[in-house]
């Protein structure tokens, strides 16, 4: 608190003398009132926190008797109606969903979670959107970036009657290293900073984006899980971690990804064109001009401008007849 940090307490994982399937602590406990107590009794000791009710449910390595919407409902209906009564004030987020695809994905357990009764159990939804090796603005990987997808979560919610109820995105990243997975420090920092930026357009995303995580676990690079860090184990910075401090100081870069394909229309005997600026400065123009909009040539000539910082106009290094080719 004395540094401005702020808590969020995941309550997952089963004791061996609690777990519903042997000597594996991420299976669901046997019972969702010994669960309870024990959320009751953190919520008690911490009061004002926020609570993550389990970790990544929708996923088999979490979940290891197999994900279980209803079994995960059960399980936050017990958890928040002990915590508020431990603690009226604290803040219960369910989900904390895991990339998945198929019947397992983000927004498909939501929906069955809903339809096993979970609204009014929970303050707000969370999702870990890992989208690595693409950036979270790449509409073309919708079919499993998980950032891409946070819309389908949102449709989700709102089908269940939650139209106020907001998303938290409590775990996000990507691993630099030598891993097969792992991606370049460069697109680490591309990913970091552009998930804050594509965070931003959304009004129904709530509270910070967590990343996973500040400082390697480790050094040895073929190890996926020791290279999340934006900071190195010794201590030195990734791109991502300077990155992080100029958006911090300088303000969030517009979300980056693949480009809307433009069509400019207009009429012909009208000359059409784009200006491209930076600063409020026009750069470079790129336009059609009407020189053959009939016959076999039809279709206007290309033609690039360029343009000083000033904003001058120089000369056209580009001009491209539809004839010529």
């Amino acid at each position: 608190t004395a540094h401005w940090m702020r808590v969020i307490g995941v309550l997952a994982a089963s004791p061996l003398w609690a777990t519903s399937d042997a000597w594996e602590t991420h299976a669901p406990p046997t019972s969702m009132s010994d669960y309870a107590t024990f959320c009751a009794a953190a919520a008690a000791r911490y009061p004002g926190l926020t609570w993550e009710i389990w970790n990544e449910a929708n996923h088999s390595p979490f979940w290891t008797t197999g994900p279980d919407p209803a079994g995960y409902t059960d399980m936050v209906q017990a958890a928040y109606t002990a915590i508020k009564a431990a603690d009226a004030g604290a803040t219960v987020l369910a989900g904390g969903l895991s990339p998945e695809v198929d019947d397992d994905a983000p927004e498909v357990f939501t929906a069955a979670c809903y339809s096993e009764g979970i609204q009014g159990y929970f303050d707000g939804w969370s999702v870990h959107p890992y989208c690595y090796p693409a950036l979270p603005s790449d509409a073309t990987t919708i079919t499993w970036n998980t950032f891409q997808r946070l819309p389908l979560v949102r449709a989700a919610m709102v089908a269940g009657g939650d139209t106020a109820k907001k998303i938290w995105l409590t775990e996000y990243g990507a691993p630099t290293g030598t891993d097969v997975t792992a991606v370049s420090e460069a697109l680490q920092s591309s990913t970091l900073t552009g998930g804050l930026s594509q965070a931003s357009t959304w009004d129904w995303i709530d509270g910070p984006l967590f990343f996973y995580s500040g400082r390697d676990r480790g050094t040895d690079l073929s190890d996926r899980e020791q290279n999340f860090g934006f900071i190195r184990d010794d201590w030195t910075s990734k791109p991502a971690h300077n990155a992080l401090t100029a958006a911090m100081r300088d303000g969030l870069p517009a979300p980056a990804g693949v480009p809307t394909r433009l069509v400019v229309d207009g009429d012909a005997e009208s000359e059409r064109y784009v200006e491209f600026q930076t600063g409020g400065v026009t750069r470079w123009v790129i336009g059609a001009n009407p020189d053959a909009e009939t016959g076999s040539d039809a279709g206007s000539n290309l033609v690039v401008a360029r343009y000083g910082d000033d904003g001058v106009y120089i000369d056209n290094p580009l001009d491209i007849g539809r004839a010529a080719g």
